[in-house]
């Protein structure tokens, strides 16, 4: 009696990872912090797949760019840098990896996902003591000036209800006029906020 042989695929012989520096689970969505994603072919008991030859892997992202799309496996490991989109609110980002050109042409199949939290302000999971530290401030709309604290800040908590006053025993503002900057004078403002 015979017994039937089915051939295995890569899917059942190999596996992928992806991993982001220091194992990063959040990035700030400013459009200038970056994080460097690894991805690793290993075989299925784990072990790194040093002999696996002209694999090319394309890294994309839902939000953010990759320095490099395309990226050469290197003793079964390569890498890209992730650089953060401006975004306003929190998203979560879909990271891909996928071998796209391989001389053993069963592992084009192979491929690595995981995901990453992105916000305008992302938790960094430290306890503030202090207050609220100011970690971003922009000025996207002529009309306004928009910061970024690390926690929640509620806007009662420093401004007089129904009017255009602030607290002053819990913020302090400043403006200063005149303050030049190249060949333009400009008003600064600063603001002190107290817990």
């Amino acid at each position: 009696m015979f017994s039937k042989f089915t051939m295995p695929n890569a899917v059942s012989l190999y596996q992928t990872s992806l991993t982001t520096a220091n194992d990063r689970t959040t990035i700030k969505a400013d459009g200038k912090e970056s994080t460097l994603v690894t991805f690793k072919l290993t075989d299925v008991v784990g072990n790194v797949i040093t002999d696996a030859s002209n694999v090319d892997v394309a890294f994309t992202s839902t939000f953010g760019n990759f320095t490099e799309k395309r990226v050469p496996l290197q003793n079964g490991l390569t890498s890209a840098l992730l650089t953060s989109e401006s975004l306003s609110s929190d998203k979560t980002v879909l990271i891909n990896a996928k071998v796209v050109d391989a001389t053993n042409r069963n592992l084009i199949i192979l491929k690595a996902e995981r995901n990453i939290l992105r916000g305008p302000n992302p938790d960094t999971g430290q306890e503030e003591t202090v207050g609220a530290t100011l970690t971003d401030i922009s000025a996207d709309q002529a009309d306004r000036v928009t910061l970024y604290f690390k926690k929640d800040v509620k806007v009662y908590g420093f401004a007089v209800a129904c009017s255009s006053e602030y607290n002053a025993a819990k913020a302090t503002v400043y403006v200063y006029t005149n303050v030049p900057n190249s060949n333009t004078v400009y008003t600064l403002l600063a603001l002190t906020l107290f817990w």
